[in-house]
């Protein structure tokens, strides 16, 4: 799907992506309520009153407005949201627990709802100050996964339409980072073996595409797997020199690129003239920790691969943080069809 038909998309307002999520979650309670009690349970970890909950978007207490609200006569859950890249601010969150300590005598919840959570430190203290009130980080991509874990594939087919929707609506507003999960393919050729000696890929640089694993893909099946530490997008000028101005560290935002990047892209460059032609041009260098051997990860049908390919850790029964190693033993052997298939 791809039309959207129940979220909104309009940028007039910063909390629309909590508005849609609060509209999910009422639909899913009128389509039926024993699905959103046992999500509710899975997300809070305790059992939750099954009885008629008021859904508030905006509501404004003492000393701030939340993005939205899920009452009923035993629980108040509340829920601050951040679109990508946008920081929790400790103030507000702390008006709005110091609120639901003060205004509310039941069980009290506090989600904290992002597309990722690097750090986690501010919530650790704030459980501290304010140990009536359960706090928790949850992402976009973890509300859908326990919504989508709640239903069955036949009994519940329309209501998991609306949630693929859902998902979809999150990553086209980049409110999902898969970047931990996801394995990239793409075509080597004759840069392999060099590829291999630095452990550096290289290509005409597009829009990075979020993804923490790289493959080496020649001859119809993956030779390498990598993890990456970072990607710089670089340019030779005529003089042999870097084009300093665009010079950009694309992922991670926290790297900075330092001289001993700066040297291995040059040593790349030049070789780069010896493999092909329009080497001056912008190039994407993903530095990965060590390419690692794929052993028998074959392309089993018709036709070689064309662009890239998309495989997640899932599929390889991996966990976020494993090594180039655990994929490539997962590999082992295997064709990419038969994966797809099982996932």
């Amino acid at each position: 799907m791809s039309n959207f038909i129940y979220f909104q998309k309009y940028h007039s307002k910063e909390n629309v992506h909590s508005s849609n999520v609060l509209y999910i979650l009422q639909r899913v309670y009128h389509y039926n309520p024993t699905i959103f009690y046992n999500f509710l349970n899975a997300l809070c970890e305790e059992d939750v009153e099954n009885f008629m909950p008021q859904f508030l978007t905006q509501e404004k207490g003492k000393r701030g407005i939340t993005d939205f609200s899920i009452i009923q006569g035993s629980f108040k859950i509340i829920v601050e949201a951040k679109e990508k890249y946008n920081k929790f601010d400790e103030e507000q969150i702390r008006r709005h627990l110091s609120d639901l300590e003060g205004s509310f005598s039941g069980r009290k919840f506090f989600f904290a709802l992002s597309p990722n959570f690097i750090e986690n430190n501010l919530f650790d203290a704030l459980e501290k100050d304010f140990p009536q009130v359960k706090i928790k980080a949850t992402t976009y991509l973890e509300l859908y996964e326990n919504l989508f874990a709640c239903t069955l594939e036949i009994r519940d087919y329309s209501l998991r339409e609306m949630l693929e929707e859902f998902k979809e609506y999150c990553i086209s507003e980049n409110l999902v980072d898969e970047t931990g999960k996801t394995i990239m393919i793409r075509l080597a050729g004759n840069t392999l073996n060099d590829n291999i000696k630095s452990n550096i890929y290289y290509d005409k640089a597009t829009n990075y595409l979020n993804f923490r694993y790289l493959g080496l893909y020649k001859g119809k099946q993956v030779q390498y797997i990598g993890k990456i530490n970072h990607v710089i997008n670089a340019r030779q000028n005529n003089d042999g020199t870097l084009s300093e101005n665009e010079l950009l560290c694309v992922y991670p935002s926290s790297h900075r690129i330092n001289d001993s990047d700066k040297k291995q892209i040059l040593s790349v460059m030049n070789r780069q003239k010896e493999l092909y032609q329009n080497t001056n041009i912008l190039h994407s260098y993903y530095f990965v920790e060590e390419f690692v051997q794929v052993e028998g990860f074959t392309k089993s049908t018709k036709g070689a691969l064309y662009g890239k390919k998309k495989f997640y850790l899932d599929q390889f029964n991996l966990k976020e943080g494993c090594s180039a190693l655990d994929i490539a033993n997962e590999m082992k052997n295997k064709t990419w069809e038969e994966i797809e298939k099982n996932s």
